[in-house]
């Protein structure tokens, strides 16, 4: 009669070998098959996977979640994502909103909510037109560390009036370069043609930063015609700067002049 063999591991770590019957090696054979539970097909689903999902769900914030009290509020919310929320609301909520952020924009007691305040005027851009004897006084608060959004504002209302300009114009004499290089180029976005903001642009080409030297070769290039008296300074920096900033260079010198100048 066949006869199988079982190993067996000895207490002395020695295997030993027992024989065994067939019939108490099917047995065993038959509880081990038995004991083992198949494995559901594939996109069945499994028992642990018909639990509740515990997904956290989206809630897309809407302006009409706050009232525009609630949102000016937010403005000084120390989480500048927050603070970008409110400020698009704002937006949403219509110019109604403007006096009451320029009243903000006054308040130098909250610096964080000053400059959300202003930068929510530049973003209703012309519609903010009233606030910008506002803005500019806060341009030139020497005091206020939020120079650089007053003159991105201005740029973004894009009105070139005399204040504006001569505000601007100044503000690129401003020791910090992040100042001088939004005044640059909020004069191109305001579309400054006049003699005093093609002259302030003009000498910032030279300026000893060259984010700044960039942003008044991109403002010249705005003007277009309008800075025709620019291009020997412009001519001179294609000689002279940077690969990069002899590159927007020469597209500045083709919108001016309406010529093709290569590098």
């Amino acid at each position: 009669m066949l006869q199988k063999c079982w190993w067996w591991l000895m207490p002395d770590g020695v295997l030993r070998a027992k024989k065994v019957s067939p019939c108490v090696f099917l047995a065993f054979i038959f509880l081990v098959v038995a004991s083992c539970r198949p494995m559901p097909p594939i996109g069945e689903n499994t028992k642990e996977s018909r639990r509740p999902s515990r997904r956290t769900e989206f809630h897309e914030v809407k302006y009409t979640d706050k009232t525009p009290e609630q949102w000016r509020e937010l403005l000084a919310h120390p989480n500048p994502q927050v603070r970008d929320q409110a400020i698009d609301a704002l937006v949403k909520y219509g110019p109604k909103q403007v006096p009451f952020l320029a009243e903000m924009a006054q308040d130098r007691s909250k610096p964080t909510a000053r400059m959300a305040a202003i930068r929510a005027l530049g973003a209703f851009g012309p519609r903010a037109a009233v606030a910008i004897p506002v803005i500019v006084e806060a341009l030139q608060d020497q005091t206020w560390d939020g120079r650089d959004v007053a003159a991105e504002s201005l740029g973004f209302i894009g009105q070139a009036s005399p204040e504006v300009v001569h505000a601007l114009c100044e503000a690129l004499k401003d020791g910090d370069e992040r100042v001088r290089m939004a005044a640059a180029r909020a004069l191109g976005r305001c579309r400054a043609t006049s003699e005093e903001a093609v002259e302030a642009l003009a000498g910032a080409l030279h300026d000893a930063d060259p984010n700044v030297q960039m942003a008044a070769v991109e403002a010249l290039g705005e003007l277009g015609p309008a800075a025709r008296s620019a291009v020997p300074q412009l001519e001179e920096l294609a000689r002279q700067g940077t690969p990069v900033l002899q590159s927007t260079v020469h597209d500045a010198l083709n919108r001016i002049t309406g010529r093709k100048s290569s590098p």
